[in-house]
């Protein structure tokens, strides 16, 4: 990733900087928390039913002068070249690092990195669709990555090509997708962004919708661009950046933020937004995508830092290297 862009996403640039390789197993000098400061476990019963959606569920989107203002609001929050708590010290780089550090050595590396030093890619990694990125993480909110994934694969089974779903009736493509929850409102929200495409004249190769384009974006123009679709948040945008177009972004899921706040890293107060809006200047660049990915997993395995202790993956059988229960 190129300086340039970089400045235009108001990213904090580390291109100059090499990637940092990984201490040997047991060289690692790991504090008792990365915090410097002691955690308590704070456990709260939250009724079912006064369960509030996630902030991707209740994004606004693009058919009214009203949801086009919101709109617009949602693309500058996501572009903030100032932290929202400029006051706030925690995570500086040798934090982010040191958790990069002792997470690999617990689970291992991420078995894939984008980007090299000076920004270009170490590996090709494999290429996955634009549109097909973003429908895939519109479909994992407020459900499990396996529960979403199962969800797509449906989809494209039922419908290989965009076009085909954007013909299908409603209640077809609900039943495609249900297995990923929210069935009626995800359908319609996926289906809106392809009737933009098609009006916009976004098409690739072989005729069918694409997003395809973003390639040759900058980073703030494909948050803006991607800002308008209803159902499409911080997150989501992040993770597409991130995953698909390989850029430097960190991307604020339900564990980074729950880890996030049992580090220090960001104020009692914060939201997902504005953790994300903190995280995505503080994290150094180059190892974006190594932490990002290494906290999420981590997050469903560690006992210690899993939301309410809900493990989705079989735990580590180690001590979390990151926090310390009182």
């Amino acid at each position: 990733k190129n300086e340039e862009d970089n400045k235009a996403s108001g990213t904090n640039s580390s291109s100059s900087r090499a990637v940092r390789p990984l201490k040997a197993a047991g060289a690692v000098k790991i504090e008792k928390n990365i915090s410097g400061v002691k955690l308590k476990k704070k456990t709260r019963a939250v009724k079912a039913g006064n369960r509030k959606p996630t902030e991707d569920m209740v994004e606004n989107g693009v058919d009214s002068k009203k949801a086009g203002l919101k709109s617009e609001k949602k693309a500058k929050a996501i572009q903030l070249r100032q932290s929202p708590f400029p006051e706030w010290k925690l995570p500086r780089a040798g934090h982010c690092f040191q958790a990069r550090d002792a997470l690999a050595l617990l689970h291992g590396e991420p078995t894939e990195r984008h980007l090299a030093a000076n920004g270009t890619q170490l590996e090709k990694p494999v290429q996955q669709a634009v549109l097909d990125s973003l429908v895939r993480t519109m479909l994992s909110q407020n459900t499990t990555d396996r529960t979403s994934a199962r969800a797509f694969a449906s989809l494209k089974a039922a419908y290989p090509t965009w076009r085909e779903v954007l013909a299908a009736p409603n209640c077809a493509v609900e039943d495609a997708i249900r297995e990923g929850g929210l069935a009626e409102i995800k359908t319609a929200r996926i289906k809106a962004i392809l009737s933009t495409l098609v009006a916009e004249g976004q098409t690739d190769v072989s005729a069918d919708l694409s997003l395809e384009y973003m390639h040759s974006k900058t980073t703030p123009e494909v948050k803006a661009a991607l800002a308008r679709f209803k159902g499409v948040g911080p997150k989501t945008i992040s993770c597409v950046l991130m995953f698909t177009l390989h850029r430097a972004e960190f991307p604020v899921d339900t564990h980074v933020f729950h880890i996030a706040k049992r580090l220090n890293w960001v104020p009692k107060t914060a939201t997902r937004e504005t953790t994300y809006q903190h995280l995505n200047l503080c994290v150094p660049d180059d190892i974006k995508f190594d932490l990002h990915v290494l906290l999420v997993d981590h997050g469903k395995r560690c006992v210690s830092c899993a939301k309410k202790g809900r493990l989705q993956k079989e735990a580590s059988g180690s001590e979390c290297p990151l926090v310390r229960a009182t």
